[in-house]
Protein backbone atom coordinates (compact mmCIF):
# COMPACT_ATOMS: atom_id res chain seq x y z
CA UNK A 1 0.00 0.00 0.00
CA UNK A 2 1.33 3.45 -0.91
CA UNK A 3 1.01 5.75 2.09
CA UNK A 4 3.63 8.30 1.08
CA UNK A 5 5.87 8.98 -1.88
CA UNK A 6 5.00 7.63 -5.31
CA UNK A 7 4.96 4.37 -7.25
CA UNK A 8 6.30 5.10 -10.74
CA UNK A 9 4.68 8.54 -10.48
CA UNK A 10 1.31 7.44 -9.05
CA UNK A 11 0.61 9.34 -5.83
CA UNK A 12 -1.43 8.20 -2.81
CA UNK A 13 -3.98 10.94 -3.56
CA UNK A 14 -4.56 9.88 -7.20
CA UNK A 15 -7.89 8.40 -8.23
CA UNK A 16 -8.37 5.02 -9.90
CA UNK A 17 -8.26 6.40 -13.45
CA UNK A 18 -4.98 8.25 -12.88
CA UNK A 19 -3.36 5.23 -11.20
CA UNK A 20 -4.42 2.99 -14.12
CA UNK A 21 -2.99 5.55 -16.57
CA UNK A 22 0.36 5.39 -14.76
CA UNK A 23 0.57 1.71 -13.73
CA UNK A 24 -1.56 0.10 -16.43
CA UNK A 25 -4.66 -2.04 -16.46
CA UNK A 26 -3.08 -5.27 -15.22
CA UNK A 27 -4.45 -5.35 -11.67
CA UNK A 28 -6.71 -7.35 -9.39
CA UNK A 29 -9.66 -5.34 -8.07
CA UNK A 30 -11.88 -5.92 -5.07
CA UNK A 31 -14.71 -4.10 -3.34
CA UNK A 32 -15.62 -6.16 -0.29
CA UNK A 33 -18.11 -3.78 1.32
CA UNK A 34 -19.34 -1.59 -1.55
CA UNK A 35 -17.91 1.55 0.08
CA UNK A 36 -14.29 1.07 -0.83
CA UNK A 37 -12.21 -0.35 -3.63
CA UNK A 38 -8.74 -1.79 -3.80
CA UNK A 39 -6.46 -2.51 -6.71
CA UNK A 40 -3.49 -4.81 -6.38
CA UNK A 41 -0.76 -4.20 -8.93
CA UNK A 42 1.49 -6.92 -7.52
CA UNK A 43 4.19 -4.86 -5.84
CA UNK A 44 1.91 -1.89 -5.10
CA UNK A 45 -1.64 -1.66 -3.81
CA UNK A 46 -4.02 1.28 -3.93
CA UNK A 47 -7.19 1.62 -1.88
CA UNK A 48 -10.01 4.16 -2.06
CA UNK A 49 -12.81 4.80 0.41
CA UNK A 50 -16.04 6.70 -0.32
CA UNK A 51 -16.93 9.50 2.04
Amino acid sequence: MITSGTALGARPTDGPDRVAAVLGTDFAENSPDGHGMGRDYGTAGFFWQRE
